[in-house]
């Protein structure tokens, strides 16, 4: 847990701030109610500690359908935010859902994991577009 000195800190930095709900449920095994409070309170926790709202939302663990639903995407756009991060395992197209953009987990079991996982989405993304 960050102090409010440490993210003012982090964010003078030039780190970008955003929101991730206020003690890190897994939105789909909570009420929608209490969902939507999870990402309303911290985002105006974030706006009062840095002074302006952030914009960018990542959902806890992420994964669509399993951590999160559209209801929840549809409760960041609401809450406004002006896009929102879950872990897909892709790369992100110009045409993903601007409040459901998939990212990489950096999640691994060792280095070694991680840096095979990262060379593979490097190969991935330099092969011609299209390509099987």
């Amino acid at each position: 847990m960050m102090t409010d000195d440490g993210v003012r800190a982090l964010a003078r930095s030039g780190m970008t701030i955003g929101g991730h709900t206020v003690t890190h449920p897994i939105l789909a095994s909570v009420p929608a109610d209490e969902a939507f409070e999870q990402i309303r309170q911290n985002r105006a926790d974030l706006t009062s500690i840095l002074g302006q709202a952030p914009t960018l939302f990542a959902f806890p663990n992420g994964k669509p359908g399993r951590d999160y639903t559209d209801e929840h995407a549809a409760m960041v756009r609401q809450i406004g935010y002006s896009a929102a991060f879950a872990v897909g395992g892709t790369v992100a197209w110009s045409t993903a859902d601007r409040f459901q953009i998939p990212r990489i987990s950096s999640h691994a079991r060792s280095p070694a994991h991680l840096a095979g996982r990262m060379l593979y989405h490097a190969a991935w993304w330099r092969r011609p577009h299209g390509a099987a």
